[in-house]
């Protein structure tokens, strides 16, 4: 099974690079199956709900993006594969940032997402400039203090927080 699926992320890619040159492209990254509330061990949603309402906003967050831009935006919550899981997504939406993007675009609550918290890692270590969804950069420094936060909260609702503190920790590499 692991062999299909390389085959699919590379065949997928191939299809992407087929028409976006390399670095040409926006990219949007969120949070997709986990939220601010989900996170913090509360909330009312289902974790169907829950990404069903974030597949929503990053679809809205893209389509802004697009009515604005001159270059392709590419919508990471659109994708779906049957029988990837969580991991399978990540590695892939991590090749399409290193071959094809140039710069990405976070959707709020996207720190309290290990995928997306992972793409904006990766994105500081390619050069590649991030911003918020307004358009506002972000910066390393500014996101060191949103995973202090995240942290926080985390440890205030004692909640484990191994995962985020080692993201901030590779973050710091960055400021």
């Amino acid at each position: 099974m692991v062999a299909s699926r390389e085959w699919a992320q590379e065949t997928l890619l191939a299809a992407m690079q087929s028409v976006a040159a390399p670095r040409s492209c926006c990219y949007v990254a969120g949070p997709l199956t986990s939220c601010r509330a989900q996170v913090l061990g509360g909330g009312e949603l289902s974790g169907a709900e829950i990404e069903s309402s974030n597949r929503s906003r990053m679809r809205h967050v893209t389509a802004h993006w697009r009515s604005r831009l001159s270059y392709p935006v590419i919508d990471s919550s659109v994708l779906r594969v049957p029988g990837w899981a969580g991991s399978d997504y990540g590695r892939f939406f991590l090749r399409v940032l290193e071959e094809l993007c140039f710069e990405v675009r976070f959707v709020s609550g996207w720190e309290y997402s290990m995928g997306a918290t992972k793409e904006f890692l990766r994105s500081q270590e390619l050069g590649i400039p991030c911003f918020n969804e307004n358009g506002e950069t972000l910066t390393a420094r500014a996101v060191v203090g949103l995973l202090e936060a995240v942290i926080y909260e985390l440890k205030v609702n004692d909640i484990d927080d191994r995962r985020y503190v080692s993201r901030l920790s590779s973050l710091r590499d960055f400021v």
